[in-house]
């Protein structure tokens, strides 16, 4: 009986592991800027498009891209004249670049 719970418990941790290990990183950053809904998100989109982001989207009061294995959200908040972005991929030290090279532009 010992033999089995310690396989199975061995199973858990091995079938466990990958899926810890490939968590993703996450990013978030917020900047006050006074812009109405479309002049925000036009101004996110035309940033992003020229900082090598790709699918490119605007939905409701948010914009998303992908660069790479990264993805990112900028929401835009015009009624309390702030801009929130988030970054999600594999390393924290990517997710913090995307994240600084964006936020340095708005």
């Amino acid at each position: 009986m010992l033999s089995r719970l310690t396989a199975i418990v061995l199973a858990l941790v091995v079938a466990w592991t990958p899926v810890q290990a490939a968590s993703p990183a996450i990013s978030t950053a917020y900047k006050n800027v006074a812009m109405d809904l479309a002049t925000c998100q036009s101004r996110i989109t035309q940033l992003m498009l020229s900082n090598g982001f790709t699918r490119v989207e605007s939905l409701q009061r948010s914009v998303f891209g992908d660069y790479g294995d990264y993805q990112l959200v900028v929401r835009c908040v015009p009624d309390k004249a702030i801009v929130f972005l988030a970054v999600a991929g594999p390393t924290a030290g990517e997710c913090d670049r995307l994240l600084d090279l964006l936020l340095g532009q708005i």
